[in-house]
Parts: structure tokens; sequence; C-alpha cells
């Protein structure tokens, strides 16, 4: 009778541990998956958050590019006598000089996609925040009830320019901005021209504000 309790108790303890172990292995594996793959696509290396000021920053930069391209425009064009032979000569110096533009500009372009980073990231933000301002609302009842705030939006962008896996990062605290937010981001997808700068999927945090002027 006591070798038999023995024999019970001990199989008891084994098989508690080994549940112990088990679960264990489970935590070990979990903890160390740190990228996951999505929809069949290339796996996640990086995740982007986007500042209020990074955002900012652009939209100066883009204004006074503008302001360069019109005061170019207003300059006054000078009279030039050109000979055939001359027109000739300077066509085909720009043509030449514009195929190789383009190819610096292609060879550029690989090397930056190994690693998004620098002018590539800015040119991917510029085009996100196009399609968000061209589909953004200010929702007539928040505007009402003097609502406003950030929302921080949550999603992973695909070299095709779709958005999958959208989500509320950060809540504005008021749920018809972050409905709002949500439903902004769903109706930009898909951002064109990503493929120009993406080969692989990317996961981006970024801002969406709701000011009353």
């Amino acid at each position: 009778m006591w070798h038999h309790l023995r024999t019970k108790s001990f199989l008891l303890s084994l098989f508690f541990h080994l549940i112990i172990l088990f679960a264990l292995l489970i935590f070990i594996h979990l903890h160390h998956t740190t990228v996951y793959e999505i929809s069949g696509h290339k796996k996640i290396t990086h995740a982007y958050f986007v500042s209020t000021k990074q955002i900012q920053a652009l939209q100066q930069l883009t204004q006074h590019k503008e302001k360069q391209t019109k005061s170019l425009k207003k300059m006054p064009i000078k009279n030039k006598v050109h000979t055939k032979k001359s027109t000739l000569t300077k066509t085909t110096h720009t043509i030449q000089h514009a195929t190789q533009k383009k190819q610096m500009q292609a060879h550029h372009q690989i090397a930056q996609n190994k690693a998004i980073t620098g002018n590539t990231l800015n040119q991917l933000i510029q085009l996100i925040y196009q399609q968000i301002d061209a589909h953004k609302t200010y929702p007539e009842q928040a505007k009402a009830m003097h609502q406003q705030g950030k929302v921080l939006i949550k999603f992973i962008l695909m070299p095709d320019g779709k958005l999958n896996n959208i989500t509320l990062a950060q809540s504005s605290g008021f749920r018809l901005l972050d409905t709002a937010a949500l439903a902004t981001v769903q109706a930009a997808s898909p951002i064109p021209h990503v493929a120009r700068y993406l080969n692989s999927a990317q996961e981006f945090t970024i801002p969406i504000g709701y000011h009353l002027n």
C-alpha cells in the first residue's frame, strides 16, 4: 500500500513538472518572436513612429520649395538668338544629362530600399499624408461639441500601397475623433507610388490632429 502511494505521488509530481516545463518553452518561444509574417509578404523589419514636429518640418520644407519654384517662374527670360547648330548641341547635351540623372536616381533608389532612412522615409511620410489629407474629415458633431485632440493610428504599409492592420494606438479622448481618424486611414488606402520607395512591409504609427481654428 505504501509503495503504491509513493508511485502515485511520483507520477503526479512528474506530470506537474512536465506541464510547467511545457509552459516555460511556450513562453520562451513567444518572447523571442520579434518579427511577423504579414499576408504572405516579406517580414516587417522596422517600425516607424512619425512625430508631429516631423510633419511640421516636412510641411515647411514643401512650402519653401513651392515659393522657390514660384520665384523662378517670375524671373524674366532674356531673349536669345541660337543657330541650328547650337540648338542641336544643347538639345543633345540636355538629353544626355537627363538620362544620366535618371540612371543615378535609379541606382540611388535601389540602395535606399535596403534601409528606409533619410529622404526615402520623408518621401513615404509625404505620400501617406497627402492621401490622409485628401480623405480627412472633421465630424460636425465633434465641432459642435468643441472636441479637439490628436489621434495616433498604427498600420502596416505594404509595398503595393495597401494599409493593413489599421488600429488605434492612442486615443484622443473623444470617440468621434478616434472613429473619424480610423475611417480616414482606411479610406486613404492604397497609397499611390509606394513601390518606388518600399520593397517590404513596414509598420508606421502616425498622428492625426483635429483642431478648431
